[in-house]
C-alpha cells in the first residue's frame, strides 16, 4: 500500500510556488504604481503646448499614416457596418482629422461625395497627391486643430477620424467641436466618432491617476487633469459610455449604436441646433 505521508521536498516546493506568487503580486502592484506615479507627475509638469509638441513629434514620425498601402486598406470592419447601417441615405460626408486620407478614399471608392480636413500639414500635403494618383478630385484641407472648417456646409453626414476623439485636450473642447460639427449637419443625421474606451480596470487606473496629479498639481500650481487623461507615451483620453454620452447629449447628438470592441465607437444623430 501506498503511503499517503507527503515528502518534505513537495511540501517545500509547494510553499516556494505560493512565496512567488505573492512577490509577483506584490511586483505588478508596485509596477503600476510606479506607472500612475510617473504618469501624474509628468501630466503635472507639462504645458499644453508642451503635450501638443509630443503629439505632433509622434505622428509627424509615424510612416503608417503616410503609406499608401495603408490607405488603400478601406474601411475597418466596424466603420463598414456603421457606414452600411446607418449613411444608407447620405451622399456628401465631412471627414473631420481625416489622417493620411484612408477613410475620404474609401468612401471615395464607395461613391460618397466627401470633403476631408486634418490639422497636421504633412498628413493634408501628403493625402492631396495620394487622392490625386488615386484618381480622385475632392476638397482635402487644412483645419485649425480641434475647429471644423469655417464654412457654410451642411453635410449628410460626418466622421470624426479614427481615435482622433483621444486627442482633444479637455471636456470643455471637446463639446466645443461637437457643437461646431452640430452647426453642418441637418436634423437627424449621423456623426461618427471613436476612441478609447475605458473598461472597469482602465477606469479604476484612470481614477487614481486623476488622485495623485491632483496632489501633484497643487505642488507645482499647475492645472489638474480630467479622469481619462493618459500620456502613453503621447496623449490621449479614455471615455466610458456616460462619458461619451453627456458630451454628445450637451452638443446636441442623441446616441443611436454604441461598442466597446473591437475600438470605441459611437454613432449619434443630431437631435437639436447648438
Amino acid at each position: 500500500m501506498k503511503s499517503n505521508k507527503t515528502s518534505p521536498f513537495i511540501s517545500l516546493y509547494f510553499f516556494e510556488f505560493k512565496i512567488h506568487q505573492k512577490i509577483i503580486r506584490i511586483f505588478n502592484k508596485l509596477l503600476i504604481f510606479s506607472q500612475i506615479f510617473r504618469e501624474a507627475l509628468l501630466l503635472s509638469l507639462f504645458s499644453k503646448k508642451t503635450i501638443e509638441s509630443i503629439d505632433n513629434y509622434h505622428y509627424n514620425n509615424s510612416s503608417k499614416y503616410l503609406n499608401d498601402d495603408y490607405n488603400r486598406s478601406l474601411l475597418k470592419d466596424w466603420e463598414t457596418n456603421m457606414v452600411d447601417n446607418y449613411f444608407v441615405n447620405c451622399n456628401k460626408i465631412q471627414v473631420l482629422a481625416a489622417g493620411g486620407g484612408r477613410e475620404v478614399y474609401a468612401l471615395l471608392k464607395r461613391n460618397f461625395n466627401v470633403d476631408g480636413y486634418d490639422c497636421n500639414k504633412n498628413f493634408v500635403d501628403y493625402a492631396k497627391l495620394f487622392l490625386q494618383n488615386e484618381g480622385f478630385d475632392t476638397t482635402f484641407e487644412y483645419v485649425a486643430p480641434n475647429q471644423c472648417p469655417d464654412n457654410n456646409k451642411i453635410y449628410d453626414s460626418i466622421i470624426l477620424g479614427w481615435g482622433a476623439y483621444n486627442h482633444i485636450q479637455g471636456k470643455k473642447n471637446r463639446i466645443n467641436l461637437l457643437k461646431q460639427i452640430n452647426k453642418h449637419l441637418e436634423i437627424g443625421a449621423p456623426l461618427l466618432i471613436s476612441y478609447w474606451w475605458a473598461n472597469e480596470s482602465m477606469d479604476l487606473y484612470c481614477k487614481k491617476l486623476t488622485k495623485y496629479n491632483q496632489l501633484f498639481s497643487k505642488l507645482f500650481f499647475s492645472q489638474a487633469i480630467e479622469k481619462g487623461d493618459r500620456l502613453i507615451p503621447f496623449s490621449g483620453h479614455y471615455f466610458t459610455s456616460d462619458d461619451v454620452k453627456n458630451e454628445m447629449t450637451e452638443a446636441g447628438f442623441l446616441i443611436q449604436y454604441q461598442a466597446e470592441r473591437p475600438y470605441g465607437h459611437t454613432l449619434a444623430i443630431k437631435q437639436s441646433n447648438q
